[in-house]
């Protein structure tokens, strides 16, 4: 027997920071409820939206606790990527936007 629950958005005011987040849940599951050893999984996609600023989070759960994710400004830029384990560490970098490389005109009547 298995239960799946998608529960509602959360919304959290941080008093410190004066700001409002909203928290959009993943989904968990629960399997093995009648017999055998009871299992709980959570996966999905996971949006945090910070109100105050306008920024917005996407996180996508994968297996065994990984997970990647993009920070969007309040424009909807990119801006940063997540990464990691739940279990172990999770790491971001920024993401530049910046040209590093561009081809120079060619000479003419170059032979």
């Amino acid at each position: 027997m298995e239960i799946t629950s998608t529960l509602n958005d959360v919304t959290y005011w941080l008093e410190d920071y004066n700001e409002c987040i909203t928290v959009d849940r993943l989904t968990t599951k629960i399997s093995n409820i009648l017999c055998g050893d009871v299992e709980r999984h959570t996966y999905g996609t996971m949006t945090v939206t910070n109100h105050t600023t306008g920024e917005k989070c996407v996180v996508e759960k994968m297996g065994l606790g990984e997970i990647k994710g993009v920070v969007f400004d309040k424009e909807g830029k990119e801006g940063l990527q997540l990464y990691g384990s739940i279990y172990d560490a999770i790491s971001m970098k920024k993401i530049f936007e910046e040209e590093i490389w561009r081809m120079k005109p060619l000479v003419r009547n170059c032979n």
